[in-house]
């Protein structure tokens, strides 16, 4: 048996990060800006100029202010068979496993689930496997994520740490109601995509997805039905309508007119503040679309507590 390490290398995050613990033997752990190059040169087999330009760049992975990284450490044993070189020939179930359920499911989608809660593009942008062979470093995977990768910063302060770790005790993905996840799956989109234009049409499908019903008077249902949702008091549920009409109004330029001139970043960001907090609010309140639009349809503005009771 062989100590295997894997290394999942964060990107738009600080030391706020170091609060949330994670399950199955991960840390979370910060690096010295120097030390975290030479290791990366090391994983990547290149020079320390290479990592510090590509990989900053690319992937956002320095806290510039902190002069830190920030990464995912596991360490396991599993079998590996080795050549006379030092090839890996076999290699036990492990890694597999690592790969599959504990990555790609379970790191993944507290990441997920933590980019839902807030504002903020939280990743783990690349991720090594790797064990050492005669004092150097030989990596068995690595994986780079194919998506763009915004530079919107992910800080909590110590009142949402709780809340955040109690929503990704509580939170399954995917959502069992497919409303809820084909919402989020366009919520998700809107990171991914470098282009303004279309992270704001992602998430007016998002919108639509959630709080149409019909093919009528769409402007005034989805606005009505979100401000219903989302409002504590009536002079809340009025502010969301008129931002959600205007919002739409938008949509309707780029759509049909082509006109994009309008549209700021701080748009995308507003409608993605609704979209969070609808996704949210539907999954702890658990019904159907169908029953979940009959019961706002009943209700008026500041009743959204009586959601909770049907």
């Amino acid at each position: 048996m062989i100590d295997v390490n894997f290394l999942g290398v964060l990107c738009n995050v600080d030391s706020t990060i170091l609060k949330i613990d994670l399950e199955h033997d991960f840390t979370i752990e910060c690096i010295e800006e120097k030390k975290g190059i030479e290791l990366l040169s090391q994983l990547e087999n290149k020079s320390h100029h290479e990592i510090y330009f590509h990989l900053s760049s690319t992937f956002r992975i320095f806290n510039w202010d902190e002069r830190k990284i920030y990464v995912i450490k596991k360490t396991f044993k599993t079998e590996l068979k080795l050549d006379d070189e030092g090839i890996i020939t076999e290699r036990g179930p492990e890694i597999t496993e690592l790969h599959n359920e504990l990555i790609n499911k379970y790191l993944k989608n507290i990441f997920r689930i933590m980019r839902l809660y807030k504002e903020g593009d939280i990743r783990m942008p690349i991720s090594y496997i790797y064990f050492f062979h005669n004092g150097k470093i030989r990596r068995i995977q690595t994986v780079f994520t194919g998506h763009h990768i915004s530079n919107i910063k992910y800080h909590m302060e110590d009142s949402e740490v709780k809340e955040i770790t109690n929503m990704i005790k509580k939170t399954s993905l995917p959502f069992s109601h497919s409303y809820i996840q084909l919402a989020f799956e366009n919520y998700e989109m809107s990171y991914n995509t470098l282009s303004r234009v279309l992270a704001f049409l992602s998430l007016m499908i998002s919108l639509e997805v959630l709080y149409n019903i019909g093919d009528r008077e769409l402007r005034y249902r989805i606005s009505r039905n979100a401000a219903v949702l989302l409002g504590n008091t009536d002079a809340e549920s009025h502010e969301i309508f008129i931002r959600i009409k205007k919002l739409y109004d938008m949509r309707s330029k780029i759509v049909h007119a082509g006109k994009i001139d309008e549209l700021e970043q701080d748009h995308v960001v507003e409608l993605r503040k609704y979209i969070r907090r609808s996704i949210i609010d539907m999954n702890h309140i658990n019904k159907s679309k169908e029953d979940l639009m009959n019961l706002i349809h009943q209700l008026g503005y500041s009743d959204r507590n009586k959601l909770a009771q049907w």
